[in-house]
């Protein structure tokens, strides 16, 4: 019970703090609305050349190759904790 009033406390007072925070956009305007435009223009060409096939196996060589990149890390990782030098 008194965890929990803990938490209330915490969480009240994390949102004390934001609201005294300055609100931003993420991104400037003129980005955003070049990228809305850029969007647009693909869309428009997506009959003649297949721009989201483009884009679905570009993401997914993207993800094989991290994923390699990631394995390649934690077995350099596992093998500098082990201490072998048989790599």
């Amino acid at each position: 019970m008194t965890l929990l009033l803990f938490l209330i406390a915490f969480v009240s007072f994390f949102f004390l703090a934001l609201n005294f925070l300055p609100t931003a956009n993420p991104l400037p305007p003129a980005f955003s609305d070049g990228f809305s435009s850029i969007i647009g223009f693909m869309k428009a060409w997506d009959f003649l050349f297949p721009i989201t096939e483009m884009l679905i196996l570009f993401s997914f060589i993207v993800s094989v190759e991290f994923s390699l990149w990631f394995f390649r890390w934690i077995w350099r990782l596992i093998v500098l904790i082990r201490g072998s030098n048989s790599s």
